[in-house]
């Protein structure tokens, strides 16, 4: 296997099994708008539930045209992900990995919506 797949199988992995793990934690041991500190007065951990996109765009549509444009999006995303990867010259490795990253947080989100 190529260093650069390697580098995208790890980064993904990670991400995705990061991703999923965090969200059931949060949502097996907190209440909702429940919350905490990670940097005080900078960063918390709040549980909030988001059916839309970014800041809640479309999240008073209708989840039978939202979900399928999501999934759709994420696959999508997925595939161009994927050909950027092959375009990488083999001896680059950071690149891969944070292609990996966005796509591990891509079907992170795609699970979710499912």
């Amino acid at each position: 296997m190529k260093r650069r797949s390697i580098a995208f199988a790890v980064a993904f992995t990670l991400i995705l099994v990061g991703d999923l793990v965090t969200k059931y934690l949060i949502v097996a041991n907190m209440r909702w708008r429940e919350g905490f500190p990670v940097i005080d007065g900078f960063f918390n951990i709040v549980r909030a539930h988001n059916r839309g996109a970014a800041f809640g765009l479309l999240s008073d549509g209708s989840p039978s045209i939202v979900i399928p444009f999501f999934v759709v999006v994420a696959i999508a995303a997925l595939g161009m992900l994927i050909a950027l990867l092959r375009r990488l010259p083999e001896q680059r490795i950071l690149v891969p990995g944070v292609l990996g990253a966005i796509g591990g947080g891509a079907i992170g989100n795609l699970i979710d919506r499912i």
